[in-house]
């Protein structure tokens, strides 16, 4: 078995140390559930109480894809036993997730709502050339590994500057539309390492606990957390990926408690 070295992560610390990037290609995001637009999940939602599509409503190109991905019963227009738990967990929503990913020319969304138990996640697929909600359920404690594997959080060597750097944060938005837009002037060795490095920028918000996070996958680089300033400046460093892990679950366990 050849084992690949990560060259960066090896001359730093002088020893050999294996190159990660495999761990991420060998874990891809994937749900299993109906595919449909975000009109359809819409649809369902405002139909939620009657538990079934008006005949108006059935009609329609969301009615149709609904009908199509084996959530309404063409002939009754009533919701599918699946739809139904999917209207129980709107129902009894106690909080709600928003994750948006960007690599400066395409965007992801995922949106999810929990009722404490069971959480149900509609999200457009990384790399898919549509803009298609896949819905899945599920259970409470898989709600964060879920949103890690569709922010593609995997294992990643954390080499950091000695000090987080205050930077503006229009730079931030900046380098992420143009990969030559140059790192600030007192960048250290890492942060211009990351600065060359291919970027996803992505963002968590959880309600009702008001909690969000942001951060930025540089590739090998790993992970810079970033932490923004009423004065428009935002304070950018190195974040270890258990770390990042680590913050997803807690600000979805404090909404839960909150």
């Amino acid at each position: 078995m050849t084992i690949h070295h990560d060259e960066r992560a090896t001359a730093l610390v002088g020893e050999p140390l294996e190159s990660l990037d495999g761990v991420r290609a060998g874990q891809p995001f994937r749900i299993e559930g109906p595919r449909v637009s975000w009109a359809a999940v819409e649809l369902l939602g405002s139909a939620r109480k009657a538990r079934r599509l008006t005949r108006q409503e059935a009609v329609t190109t969301e009615g149709r894809e609904l009908a199509v991905a084996g959530m309404i019963d063409e002939r009754s227009r009533r919701f599918s036993p699946w739809a139904s738990s999917v209207a129980d967990i709107l129902d009894d929503s106690t909080l709600s997730i928003a994750g948006e990913q960007s690599n400066g020319t395409t965007s992801e969304r995922l949106t999810a709502w929990s009722d404490g138990s069971r959480t149900l996640i509609t999200a457009t697929e990384p790399g898919a050339d549509d803009d298609l909600r896949t819905l899945e359920i599920v259970g409470i404690e898989s709600t964060a590994p879920r949103i890690a594997s569709w922010l593609a959080i995997a294992p990643a060597w954390a080499f950091g500057d000695p000090e987080p750097l205050v930077i503006d944060a229009g730079l931030i938005d900046a380098r992420l539309r143009d990969a030559t837009v140059e790192p600030p002037e007192d960048a250290g060795e890492f942060l211009r390492f990351a600065w060359s490095q291919p970027w996803t920028v992505w963002t968590v918000a959880v309600q009702p606990a008001d909690s969000a996070m942001r951060c930025i996958d540089a590739g090998s680089a790993g992970y810079l957390g970033l932490m923004g300033a009423s004065d428009g400046t935002m304070t950018i460093e190195a974040v270890p990926s258990a770390a990042v892990f680590s913050s997803l679950v807690a600000i979805i366990e404090r909404a839960r408690r909150a």
